[in-house]
């Protein structure tokens, strides 16, 4: 019985080493941890350029206005480092066009900042190095996921992108899990709060997750982007089960649908404004604004022919004659002509004091 127990314990430890072998033995597994890797490095590189930015910006504070981006600020600090060294020849060899460089060197020339000493200068420098040399570590992440995801799973990469789709594979977790994922499922990956929030508080549903980033969405209006991520996730999944479970490859057929569709769904990004006061307003300046889709629509001349017009039956005039027989006088017109009523005065009727003229008073005269 002991003999048996240790057999079987040696064929469970051996099966459960060729799962673990098999698991971290792919390319899938290097990818996901080097999005990881990735993602860290930018968080590093956003952290150190903020304190270099923060400390650099007491000596030369003009620069963050003129600088097209941190990466860009952070170069020219640690090449040039003081404001004295910003000449227009010394700016344009770092890489910077010559009209960039003129605005750098006057705003350099006219700062403000206070002096830093050497010492102060060489650890900003060393700092803005090894910001520099986290961006450049970064590049080369990137450049090995857009390899090996395009050896991996060419139908997924052509359609999402090696970014994209490394994401949404590390979210996965797994090649095979993201191959039998349905595309509701991809399409919310990465939005598990949101999704948590809307199924215990009831909140609003997401519409897109990590494909949110993806150039299709950017190209479509605000109202069509849940349209788009719909069609986006059913072609990421088709992609990545052909992937998994085929060899053959279809992302040209796949890539030119979601292109048609874009097209179809691009247009105006036009807001609709249900209050009447603020719609009128906003087309005067804007006459793009849709007006709310009501439920009940104006018919069409097709669909309904309006009958025209008849007159109501009303009851005939009578007419007093000599005779004293009564005629009946039948409408000619759509609409009966009511006379006016006339205000009937007397004749013989005086006044009211205080309206109209009075007669003067006869005073009686003297009997003689």
């Amino acid at each position: 019985m002991a003999k048996d127990m240790g057999a079987l314990r040696k064929k469970l430890l051996g099966k459960a080493r060729k799962k673990v072998e098999e698991k971290y033995s792919g390319k899938e597994q290097s990818i996901v941890r080097a999005v990881g890797l990735s993602q860290d490095l930018d968080d590093a590189f956003n952290l150190l350029a903020e304190q270099v930015i923060e400390w650099y910006g007491g000596h030369f504070p003009e620069l963050q206005r003129t600088a097209n981006n941190s990466e860009t600020y952070i170069r020219l600090v640690a090449e040039l480092g003081s404001r004295e060294n910003f000449a227009v020849e010394k700016i344009e060899e770092t890489g910077q066009s010559s009209e960039s460089a003129e605005k750098i060197s006057q705003a350099a020339s006219k700062s403000m900042g206070a002096e830093f000493d050497e010492e102060t200068f060489k650890r900003i420098k060393e700092a803005a190095k090894k910001s520099l040399a986290l961006r450049d570590e970064k590049k080369e992440i990137a450049d090995y996921i857009e390899k090996e995801m395009s050896k991996e799973m060419p139908n997924f990469t052509a359609l999402a992108g090696a970014n994209i789709g490394a994401k949404l594979l590390a979210e996965a977790g797994s090649k095979e899990r993201l191959a039998k994922m349905p595309s509701s499922t991809i399409q919310v990956l990465g939005a598990e709060k949101a999704l948590f929030s809307h199924l215990k508080k009831g909140t609003k549903c997401p519409k897109h997750g990590v494909i949110f980033q993806h150039p299709l969405l950017k190209k479509v209006p605000r109202r069509n982007r849940g349209k788009i991520s719909r069609a986006l996730a059913g072609k990421l999944a088709i992609a990545a089960r052909e992937d998994f479970f085929g060899k053959s490859n279809n992302s040209k057929e796949l890539v030119a649908w979601l292109e048609k569709r874009a097209e179809d769904l691009a247009g105006p990004d036009r807001p609709i404004i249900n209050n009447p006061k603020k719609r009128h307003r906003a087309q005067i300046s804007n006459p793009g604004i849709d007006k709310p889709e009501t439920k009940h629509q104006t018919h069409t001349a097709e669909k309904t022919k309006h009958k025209p017009h008849t007159s109501r039956k009303t009851k005939p005039r009578h007419q007093t004659h000599t005779s004293g027989k009564t005629k009946h006088q039948p409408h000619t017109s759509s609409k009966a002509k009511h006379k006016p009523r006339q205000k009937h005065r007397h004749k013989n009727r005086t006044p009211k004091a205080g309206f109209g003229k009075r007669k003067p008073l006869k005073r009686p005269t003297k009997p003689q």
